[in-house]
């Protein structure tokens, strides 16, 4: 009988261990999800739609000239291009 009861407590003492390290696993997986999201949030932010110019870059010179153009227009240090 006391050989039963300790391997019953020790298969709780196991099963209350498992269940720490999977709420910890739940946890990183959370934290993870999370930095994952943010991460892919941040990389769209540098994707900027100006609606009311043409496509067309001949339109407004050469690309560079285009990026000096949209540097006026959003206020953006000439420096930064």
């Amino acid at each position: 009988m006391e050989e039963a009861e300790t391997r019953i407590s020790r298969l709780e003492d196991e099963a209350g261990a498992r269940q720490s390290s999977r709420e910890m696993m739940e946890k990183q997986l959370e934290d993870t999800q999370w930095k994952l999201t943010d991460l892919e949030d941040r990389m769209r932010r540098n994707n900027l739609r100006v609606l009311g110019l043409g496509s067309d870059k001949t339109e407004y010179g050469t690309g560079k000239d285009y990026g000096l153009y949209t540097s006026e227009i959003l206020s953006y240090p000439k420096s930064y291009l």
